[in-house]
């Protein structure tokens, strides 16, 4: 790819981040019910984007350099780290220093962070991960069982 930019992905890009921004900034009270609740709905495109994106770019490591996998998965368990740093002392303030024990020393902290925000770089860092395995390991089947079975969770599960 080079330092080549996709300008078309970076607007969308940006675009997306002004939608999740949407999505967390609020309820819009001062709109009717429905109008609200469909706003927020029609913005929860950008995570999957994200995804998406973070995907394609990764794709040529997955596929050719997977050894990239595991400096690309700490760089971002890095971010996660210095990010649930910042966030500790407004968890200790809001939750206790009790609660916010509890969620460090928990696997919920892995998922979500201390704020619950950041599941999206855990996660990433993760699916990095478990191709680099899979690609160590060479199980090339191995991989498209589990995107079936995640396709069939997502469709069938999550959303029900």
């Amino acid at each position: 790819m080079g330092n080549s930019r996709i300008i078309g992905i970076d607007v969308f890009r940006l675009i997306a981040a002004f939608s999740i921004i949407f999505v967390h900034v609020g309820t819009y009270s001062s709109l009717p019910l429905i109008v609200g609740v469909e706003l927020r709905l029609l913005a929860r495109w950008a995570v999957p984007f994200f995804f998406i994106v973070s995907g394609y770019f990764a794709a040529p490591y997955v596929v050719s350099k997977h050894e990239r996998l595991t400096d690309i998965s700490a760089r971002m368990l890095a971010v996660f780290f210095v990010a649930n740093i910042i966030f500790l002392p407004l968890r200790v303030h809001q939750e206790g220093v009790g609660s916010t024990l509890h969620k460090v020393l928990s696997l919920n902290l892995i998922f979500g962070g201390l704020a619950g925000h950041l599941w999206f770089i855990s996660s990433f860092s993760i699916a990095m991960l478990v191709f680099y395995m899979l690609r160590s390991y060479d199980a090339h089947k191995m991989t498209k069982i589990l995107v079936a079975l995640s396709l069939i969770v997502l469709v069938f599960v999550a959303y029900h």
